[in-house]
């Protein structure tokens, strides 16, 4: 599926994703116009997604990870599609073994994070038996992560249901709210 160009081509982006195809064309012995098109070709498969990533540790932000036993492929299917738009979720993935569902959330401080655990949890979703929570001290390795950033921010509804403007703890100042909310005071 991927033959060594390919191979070398996303090494090179991994490195430095605004990388020029010319650049690239001269390393691989290619044109820029080759680049483009074997470019083209792996995100029209589906293959590889240029994306910007965030550096976690320069924004000061916090992540957690949640780990879940969930009773039924059906009700994963359930949470898949409810977070599938969340703005702080950074991975959502199904597991092999006693967890069978893994949640990595971002969060702009303890605080924040406390309500993400607390208030707007999917380990509170249907068929959620179990779950275990995981704070992460840092990211090192990648450094840069792909996170959801919303300019536009539309009503007070969370994408997840959450009326972030009616919230106990957003009212009293202990969240800063859903990044995809008019009412949110944070930097994401």
């Amino acid at each position: 599926m991927l033959d060594e160009i390919d191979k070398k081509l996303i090494e090179m982006l991994t490195t430095d994703g605004r990388r020029s195809l010319s650049e690239m064309g001269k390393k691989l012995g290619l044109s820029h116009v080759a680049i483009k098109k074997r470019l083209d070709k792996l995100c029209t498969k589906n293959i590889i997604k240029i994306v910007p990533a965030i550096n976690f540790s320069q924004l000061k932000l916090k992540a957690v990870m949640i780990l879940a036993e969930v009773r039924t492929s059906g009700d994963i299917d359930n949470i898949f599609k409810k977070y599938s738009s969340c703005p702080r979720m950074v991975l959502l993935s199904t597991a092999m073994g006693r967890f069978n569902l893994i949640a990595i959330m971002v969060g702009e401080n303890d605080s924040t994070i406390e309500s993400i655990l607390t208030v707007c949890s999917f380990r509170r979703e249907k068929g959620i038996m179990k779950s275990e929570i995981h704070l992460i001290n840092s990211i090192s390795i990648p450094k840069f992560i792909p996170i959801k950033i919303i300019a536009e921010k539309r009503g007070t509804i969370a994408p997840c249901g959450m009326d972030c403007s009616n919230c106990k703890r957003y009212l009293q100042g202990l969240c800063l709210a859903c990044p995809a909310t008019e009412v949110y005071r944070g930097i994401l």
